[in-house]
């Protein structure tokens, strides 16, 4: 009975995937367009970080059947060179940006960009014809955290906890936990000899089973795992100083077979808060680019082929497909300095405008 059931799960699971597979051409038809030509829009990107030199990227759209847009010979990503960008911090004289050497639609100072937590910033970008784009952002709070409790388990995972201080900004603001760099060392058998040596991994993964990390869009594993290269917390959850359960995976490649023990892991992450349009404009981008929104559970973690609610994963897999449809990329900027859009205002830009803390940094060492 127990092999016929197994049986069962991989018949259904093989009809399932040969019917999304004629689902997902559907989805992904070519549908000829057959309106008329539309105007092209301001594009202006920005995010501002404190003590660093400020960036806005302003260029414009392209209409979809623009032939000459896919011509290599004349391919432009839509630079202007002629805008006029001001930015203004609080109540203080706008300062005014100018292009850059390269000509490629980026605007700079000659001053590091300095505001306090809490301060109101203003963008103001304007161009001859393709109209005027506006935005606003508050500067975010710092947030620091330690690293304590490291250790290696016997799946070569890196366990250790992250204790978030009290955050002072605004309870909307976001905090990024990045995993940024990751060298491993260990013990290999070569015959009858053995020697420290650099280990491989193809990548590495931060997991926590936090709740936490449910209330933000976080990617989570089927054991229930948030997970990535960075995980995102916003500051309402950290009105006190909070220790948060982590894991990274180093996914080592399989010639590791003769790997004895892990010697060391240098790891470093980085904690950076950012506004809530940053965070949203971020999510989209990647929703855009067609990466995953679950992802695979730790090696830790196993899961026999009954345990696996194959209607649930093809109901997972249909909103997917569904939800490709409603997918647009997060814009906060308006045509007029009353931060609104109306159908009586003129075209609204797109783009954004944002802001985030500069990365503070810390080390992880691991030593057997």
């Amino acid at each position: 009975m127990k092999k016929q059931s197994y049986i069962l799960h991989v018949l259904v699971a093989v009809m399932a995937t040969l019917l999304l597979s004629s689902c997902r051409e559907f989805f992904y038809s070519e549908i000829k367009y057959t309106g008329s030509e539309e105007d092209c829009y301001l594009i202006v990107n920005s995010v501002l970080m404190h003590n660093t030199v400020p960036k806005v990227y302003v260029n414009h759209s392209f209409f979809i059947l623009d032939d000459n847009q896919y011509k290599q010979s004349v391919r432009s990503t839509g630079a202007l060179d002629d805008a006029d960008v001001y930015i203004q911090v609080g109540s203080n004289k706008p300062v005014s940006l100018h292009l850059t050497s390269s000509n490629t639609g980026v605007y700079t100072d000659n001053k590091l960009f300095v505001a306090k937590t809490g301060d109101s910033v203003k963008l103001h970008v304007s161009h001859p014809v393709y109209g005027e784009a506006f935005g606003m952002q508050s500067v975010p709070a710092t947030e620091r955290i330690i690293v304590n409790n490291v250790n290696v388990n016997e799946y070569y995972q890196l366990m250790f906890d992250v204790v978030y201080e009290q955050y002072a900004g605004a309870e909307d603001e976001v905090i990024a936990l990045r995993l940024d760099t990751c060298a491993i060392f260990g013990h290999k058998k070569h015959g009858y000899k053995s020697d420290t040596l650099p280990v491989e991994s193809y990548s590495q993964t931060l997991y926590s089973l936090d709740p936490v990390f449910g209330v933000l869009d976080n990617r989570q594993s089927p054991a229930g795992y948030y997970g990535g290269n960075t995980l995102y917390i916003q500051g309402k959850d950290l009105k006190q100083e909070k220790s948060i359960s982590c894991l990274l995976e180093p996914h080592l490649y399989k010639n590791t077979s003769s790997l004895i023990q892990i010697d060391s892991m240098h790891v470093s992450v980085s904690v950076q808060t950012m506004s809530l349009d940053t965070y949203r404009y971020i999510k989209s981008l990647n929703a855009l680019s067609g990466r995953k929104s679950s992802l695979s559970d730790p090696l830790s973690v196993t899961a026999s082929p009954e345990n696996i609610d194959i209607y649930g994963l093809i109901e997972d897999l249909f909103n997917e497909l569904g939800s490709l449809e409603g997918t647009l990329l997060f814009g906060n900027l308006y045509p007029t300095d009353q931060y609104k859009y109306s159908s009586n205002a003129s075209r609204r830009p797109l783009g954004l405008f944002g802001i985030a803390s500069e990365p503070q940094q810390t080390e992880i060492i691991y030593k057997h």
